[in-house]
């Protein structure tokens, strides 16, 4: 039997190892081992292979839209603009008024907010890069201000 130093420093560190550590190792080793050949590239829903952008380069905003008392706004209306102001998509919030927006080009847009009887909210300019994923602050809409005239006439 031919012993190698690689095989004798192998077996010094897992002897010197607890032996939830040494097994563990020993997992790693395996799986290492027998890897998987590298799997096929994602795409983009919607475009055939190899054309379009890949998923490394697109990337996402989200955020959650709440109420003064940090309740969540469910069904609130957000439009996605770009550097145009061009509506690129718009979607409404979940029933946790939380919201997605995946896909993205890299380039810049705004983040419009907007809810039956509540003020509406436009973010600052976001500047997306390829991949990146960005998580908005919650954004908070505060009830709209209402205002009301009564005209008071004298009939005598």
């Amino acid at each position: 039997m031919t012993v190698n130093i690689r095989q004798v420093l192998i077996l010094f560190v897992f002897a010197s190892l607890p032996p939830f550590l040494a097994a563990q190792r020993s997992l790693i080793l395996n799986a290492q081992e027998q890897a998987l050949p590298d799997a096929p590239q994602s795409q983009v829903a919607g475009t055939p292979s190899g054309e379009g952008k890949s998923e490394a380069n697109v990337g996402s905003i989200e955020g959650t839209v709440l109420d003064k008392n940090q309740n969540p706004l469910p069904a609130a209306q957000i439009t996605l603009t770009g550097p145009s102001g061009s509506v690129v998509r718009t979607l409404q919030s979940g029933d946790n008024g939380q919201f997605s927006i995946a896909g993205l080009a890299p380039d810049t847009y705004k983040v419009t907010v907007s809810a039956r009887g509540m003020s509406s909210y436009t973010s600052s300019q976001i500047s997306l890069n390829p991949g990146e994923f960005r998580i908005m602050p919650p954004i908070i809409l505060s009830l709209a201000s209402v205002a009301t005239s009564v005209t008071v006439t004298d009939n005598k």
